[in-house]
């Protein structure tokens, strides 16, 4: 059932001795004590909302009831038809929300497990952290600087395994029919090891506490990177600066921020892509197989087949993109919960 905590709900969390360990436009993250256990998990963070952020003030309540539901789905995922295969997988890689930190019926924050390491199935005596994607996607010059911070280059087997976890996690998310939002390299957090990518490299999704249906709305907006808004949002926006204000712009710009799974499937395969353009000058802002190189590389992975269903995972049309579970099976072959490339 969902879980609310009533005992993290103060304006200032410093004040309890918690020590801030990350920062966003949307929210302070906290870490909670070693001692502190949610639904049997420990070694957790509180998601603080900021209040004043424009995209939050206003829905505490609908948030609270959006979380609730999420966490509640998260608890009878083991109802469904291979549900405890599904639950498993996505408690390896998605950073599920365990519990509301509520004061009334507004929410303030979540409580959700940290993505660090061990998270990730890093071995014990492996120092190597766990960081966000978007500092492995640079050009092949910059190893150098990849080494100085104690991390390790991404090759040809971690990209392969990487990107499998993701499309088989985003798979499993749209199949419980929820809708990911904002992905992006940033989103994601990755432990890629010096050795033995092929077995041991491995991600997650992070801020899945705004997921939320693909039919249907959510209390806590759904937010979108820039350099990953798909053709629609970005139609829509253009739609939205030639028109006065009104009714059509503000239409307009609600089209622009809608997230659906097809904008899923085009941000996930931009991750893929990016992924395979460290030959590029400028990889993080590749939309497109435009090299030989980025041609070869995505054949060597994922083979012809792979390369046909990221073209067209990258189409301007929705409707033209393939599921979250084509391009899976386009990528591997499978059923995504019973895949080799599992964390562990």
């Amino acid at each position: 059932m969902a879980l609310t905590l009533h005992m993290l709900a103060t304006d200032r969390p410093g004040d309890l001795g918690l020590q801030q360990c990350g920062t966003g436009a949307q929210s302070v993250v906290y870490l909670l004590p070693k001692t502190l256990r949610v639904n049997g998990r420990a070694n957790l963070v509180y998601k603080r909302y900021r209040p004043k952020a424009p995209s939050f003030r206003g829905r505490e309540a609908a948030t609270k009831v959006a979380l609730e539901q999420l966490i509640g789905l998260h608890h009878i995922l083991d109802l469904a038809s291979n549900g405890k295969r599904i639950r498993t997988a996505l408690e390896r890689h998605v950073a599920w929300p365990l519990a509301v930190v509520s004061r009334g019926n507004a929410a303030l924050g979540v409580v959700e497990p940290k993505v660090d390491a061990a998270f990730l199935g890093a071995p014990c005596d492996d120092p190597t952290p766990a960081v966000p994607l978007e500092r492995f996607i640079r050009p092949d010059g910059e190893r150098a600087l990849l080494l100085g911070q104690g991390l390790h280059p991404l090759d040809d087997d971690g990209r392969h395994r990487i990107a499998l976890q993701l499309v088989a996690t985003a798979s499993l998310l749209h199949r419980i029919g929820l809708v990911i939002g904002d992905i992006s390299l940033r989103n994601v957090m990755v432990y890629v090891p010096e050795h033995d990518q092929r077995n041991q490299a491995s991600a997650a999704f992070i801020d899945a506490d705004a997921c939320r249906p693909a039919i249907g709305g959510c209390g806590l907006p759904q937010g979108s990177t820039p350099a990953f808004d798909p053709p629609e949002s970005r139609f829509w926006r253009r739609k939205a600066d030639a028109v006065p204000d009104g009714p059509k712009r503000r239409y307009a710009l609600a089209m622009a921020g809608l997230q659906t799974q097809p904008s899923d499937v085009y941000k996930t395969a931009l991750l893929i892509l990016r992924m395979c353009s460290c030959e590029e000058e400028q990889p993080t802002g590749v939309r497109r197989i435009r090299s030989a190189t980025q041609h070869n590389t995505i054949v060597d992975l994922f083979g012809n087949a792979g390369l046909t269903a990221l073209t067209d995972a990258l189409a301007d049309t929705p409707a033209d993109r393939p599921s979250m579970a084509e391009l899976y099976r386009a990528l591997h072959g499978g059923d995504p919960t019973q895949s080799h490339h599992e964390t562990r």
